[in-house]
């Protein structure tokens, strides 16, 4: 999949970061010399309980891609299956403790 350039890159649109989490462009902040700060919504921020947060696009000007409303699924849909399994193994090291208790 290409890379967005910067300069395509809109407000609203769904993004796929560098580190593969998927965001919604909130604000496009350009400078005097022409660099560009994005703040981004993730979908991790929001499993976190975090704000959107700034990406420095002069970082890593060829890590931002486009994204799908499927992407955005797989990815909710992976983070729910890590979760499950979390509690599981959590709650299954709870009910063993509890069954070793006299």
């Amino acid at each position: 999949m290409a890379h967005l350039e910067v300069s395509e890159i809109e407000v609203g649109q769904l993004v796929k970061l560098h580190n593969s989490y998927c965001a919604v462009v909130q604000d496009k902040y350009v400078s005097q010399n022409g660099g560009v700060i994005l703040r981004v919504q993730t979908l991790r921020n929001v499993w976190r309980g975090f704000k959107a947060e700034l990406i420095d696009t002069t970082v890593a000007p060829q890590g931002i891609y486009p994204a799908t409303m499927e992407d955005v699924q797989a990815e909710i849909e992976s983070h729910q299956a890590v979760i499950a399994k979390g509690l599981v193994e959590m709650l299954g090291e709870a009910v063993e403790y509890k069954r070793s208790i006299p």
